[in-house]
């Protein structure tokens, strides 16, 4: 892919970041404000509540667009700072393979977690 599409895929995610944000800072921390307008959650950080919220697909959406969202936008960003800071062609090379092999098994280890917890409210 070009460098551009990498650009409009960073631009996308961070779209995706401050929706799918928005979301979790709401049902994760706003709660007693949504009880003023006649939503209730009890303690969303109790472990009980965890596991009922893994069981909900929209919730799981949620998380799986933060999830793929935050590490192509943050590990993109970071990548583009470094290749500034370092201007070996061979050094770029392999400062952006290290990014990738990082972003895959972070991804890979976030899905774990991800799926792991709904197996275990499910």
């Amino acid at each position: 892919m070009r460098e551009r599409h990498w650009w409009s895929i960073f631009m996308w995610c961070a779209v995706a970041l401050l929706v799918a944000l928005t979301l979790h800072m709401f049902v994760m921390h706003m709660h007693k404000l949504l009880g003023f307008v006649g939503v209730i959650i009890n303690d969303p950080l109790a472990w009980e509540n965890t596991l009922a919220r893994s069981k909900d697909i929209g919730m799981m959406i949620v998380l799986f667009v933060l999830l793929t969202a935050a590490i192509i936008h943050g590990l993109y960003g970071l990548r583009g700072i470094l290749l500034e800071w370092i201007k070996s062609p061979a050094a770029q090379k392999a400062i952006t393979w290290l990014i990738v092999i990082f972003g895959v098994v972070a991804y890979a280890w976030g899905l774990y977690v991800m799926f792991g917890v709904a197996a275990l409210g499910g």
